[in-house]
C-alpha cells in the first residue's frame, strides 16, 4: 500500500508501456523526417546539402512493374535464396537474446541452489547483452559504410558465436559432471567452480549480443544488391524477416522450454 501511494505509476510495467508505443514513435519520426521520396523531400530537418547528399548516395532507379513475371523473376534469382538463407541463420543466432535464454539460465541456477539472484537481477543483468549489441551494430555499420564489404560482419558474428556457444556447452557439461561428483569433492571447490562458471556464462551471453550486428549489414547488403528492382527488393526483404521468424518458431517451440533446464 505504501509503495502504491508513493508510486502511483506502475514502474515495473514502464518498459512494457514504452515498447508498446514504439511503433507510433517510429511512425511519427518517419513522417516528420521522411514524408516523401528523396527526390521530393522538403523536410525542415534537412538542409539542401543533406538532400543532395542523400540523392548522390541513391542510384537512379530502373523502371520495373509488378506483374505475373515478378515471382519467376524473384524466386528464380540467387539473391532471394542467398539472403533468405543468410537471415534464417542470422535470426537463429539472435535466439540467445530474443528467447531470453540468459534469464532462463539464471532462474535455473537459483532453483538449483547454485546462485542467489533476485527478480531484479533476472531483469537487469541480461541487458548487458543488449548494450553489446547496440555498440556492435553501430561500429559494424560504420565499418561497412566505409569499406562496403558487408560480409565481413557475418564472419565476425560467426567467430564470436562459436566462442559463445562453446562456452555455454562447456558449462552445461561441467555442471553435469560436478553434479555427479558432488559428494566426492569439498564444498569450497564447488563454490569456486560456480563463481568461475557463472563468470564464463555471463561472458558468453554478453558477447552473443554481437549477433545483432547482422541486422544492419545484411539488410543493407540486400538493399544494395536489389536496388535495380523495386519488387525484388520488397519481396526479398519481406522473405528475410518472415522466413527467419518462421524457422525460429519451428526450431524452438514454446513447449520445449524444459530442455533448457540442462543449462
Amino acid at each position: 500500500f505504501r509503495y502504491a501511494r508513493l508510486n502511483p505509476f506502475p514502474l515495473p510495467q514502464l518498459p512494457g508501456l514504452i515498447k508498446s508505443n514504439r511503433p507510433s514513435q517510429i511512425g511519427i519520426y518517419g513522417y516528420v523526417c521522411f514524408p516523401d521520396t528523396p527526390e521530393r523531400n522538403r523536410s525542415i530537418l534537412f538542409s539542401a546539402e543533406d538532400r543532395a547528399l542523400a540523392l548522390a548516395r541513391v542510384p537512379k532507379r530502373a523502371d520495373t512493374k509488378l506483374d505475373r513475371t515478378v515471382f519467376r523473376r524473384v524466386l528464380g534469382s540467387w539473391r532471394w535464396w542467398l539472403f533468405s538463407s543468410i537471415w534464417i541463420v542470422g535470426g537463429e543466432l539472435e535466439s540467445i537474446g530474443s528467447n531470453a535464454l540468459m534469464a532462463l539460465w539464471m532462474k535455473n541456477r537459483v532453483k538449483a541452489g547454485a546462485a542467489s539472484w533476485t527478480v531484479s537481477n533476472f531483469n537487469y543483468y541480461p541487458n548487458g547483452a543488449t548494450a553489446v549489441s547496440v555498440v556492435a551494430l553501430l561500429l559494424t555499420a560504420m565499418y561497412t559504410d566505409w569499406n562496403k564489404k558487408r560480409y565481413h560482419v557475418n564472419l565476425l558474428i560467426a567467430a564470436v558465436m562459436v566462442v559463445s556457444a562453446s562456452l555455454i556447452l562447456a558449462k552445461a557439461n561441467s555442471d553435469t559432471a560436478v553434479s555427479s561428483s558432488f559428494f566426492l569433492a569439498p564444498r569450497a571447490n564447488h563454490s569456486l567452480n560456480d563463481e568461475l562458471g557463472h563468470a564464463a556464462m555471463f561472458f558468453a551471453f554478453y558477447i552473443a549480443g554481437v549477433s545483432y550486428a547482422g541486422q544492419s549489414s545484411n539488410f543493407s547488403w540486400a538493399n544494395d544488391v536489389t536496388r535495380h528492382d523495386e519488387q525484388e527488393r520488397g519481396i526479398i526483404l519481406a522473405s528475410m524477416n518472415c522466413l527467419s521468424n518462421a524457422f525460429n518458431a519451428w526450431s524452438v517451440p514454446a513447449n520445449d522450454r524444459s530442455r533448457l533446464d540442462a543449462y
